[in-house]
């Protein structure tokens, strides 16, 4: 995995008693397919994954969309409390 690849995470239910499928951007290093569906990126939603819940690469975003999402989640961080 590479940094702006999309990824397939089961993602947990928060009671823990399932998962549902979801997509996830690698905005860190640690095959491309492509997304069936128009999808939003929530930069408010950041969690680490262990790689044993990330079945696939599905896509890999562009550079300049990558950096976009990049400043987003840098911008949450610069929010006052």
């Amino acid at each position: 995995m590479t940094v702006g690849d999309v990824v397939l995470v089961r993602f947990p239910f928060s009671d823990l008693t399932s998962v549902k499928l979801r997509p996830a951007v690698v905005l860190a290093s640690a095959q491309r397919g492509s997304l069936n569906r128009l999808s939003f990126v929530r930069p408010a939603k950041l969690f680490t994954a262990n790689r044993t819940v990330i079945l696939r690469s599905v896509e890999n975003l562009t550079a300049s969309k990558a950096a976009e999402i990049r400043e987003a989640v840098i911008d949450l961080f610069k929010q006052p409390i």
